[in-house]
């Protein structure tokens, strides 16, 4: 029976926090070396500061890990579910509620293992922030070298960068949805608007940006399920959302 270990990880890139920042992890930054077929266990805590009930959110903000299946098996389960080998989720809309004054573990999970024959090396990082408030937010980073010494070299990814400085909010909407801005972005090339078909139903292109939050009316937009890219360069934020009147 193949035995794998949860690797649990909760990752801070080192990135300037807001003097805001009401939540702090037991580490920031975790490096792993795993064997030709071991697995390593990480466990990563994360504790809020303040009285209040905290809501926070998490994305992936750039992701160098092997995608050939031979090189690394590896599952990651966040606060929905467990997702397929290999597949890593950007969760833009899963939240985790975590009572004032509280610890919790677990937040991010990795069961992770080598394969006999290949060897190589990755880095995740994921942007954790409170939901509507991008200035209360941290970074965690996790660098994995894994497999055998010598053998195949394993293919990276393609590094993929998100903007963080913003946010697309509510989850469940009416008749607008917001881009909050905690940057100096004043615009972005292109905003597209797919339904769950894939078929674009709305675009604008050179969209400015408002010093706090942009308004993008959807109210035409019948009810059902939808997916809000921002492109700008390189850089690119998707969000799942629900339009329901």
């Amino acid at each position: 029976m193949k035995k794998h270990i949860l690797f649990s990880i909760l990752i801070f890139l080192g990135i300037s926090v807001a003097k805001s920042q009401t939540f702090t992890f037991n580490t920031n930054v975790y490096t792993s070396t795993i064997s030709c077929v071991d697995s390593a266990a990480f466990h990563f805590d994360l504790t809020n500061n303040s009285s209040s009930t905290l809501s926070l959110s998490y994305r992936v903000i750039s992701n160098t890990l092997p995608t050939e299946a031979a090189c690394w098996n590896y599952v990651v389960c966040d606060c929905y579910q467990c997702y397929p080998m290999n597949v890593i989720p950007d969760s833009l809309q899963c939240t985790f509620p975590i009572s004032g004054g509280s610890t919790v573990g677990d937040f991010l999970k990795y069961e992770i293992k080598g394969t006999l024959g290949h060897y190589g090396t990755g880095t995740i990082q994921y942007l954790v922030y409170e939901t509507g408030n991008m200035s209360n937010r941290d970074t965690i980073t996790v660098n994995i070298t894994a497999g055998c010494a010598t053998g195949i070299a394993c293919a990276t990814g393609i590094s993929k960068h998100t903007l963080t400085q913003l946010e697309i909010y509510p989850t469940i909407a009416t008749d607008n949805i917001y881009i909050q801005n905690s940057g100096s972005t004043k615009n972005i090339e292109s905003l597209l608007i797919s339904d769950a078909l894939g078929k674009i139903v709305k675009s604008e292109k050179n969209l400015e940006l408002g010093a706090n939050k942009t308004a993008i009316n959807i109210s035409t937009l019948p009810n059902g399920i939808y997916f809000i890219q921002l492109w700008d360069g390189d850089h690119s934020l998707t969000k799942k959302i629900i339009k329901n009147n």
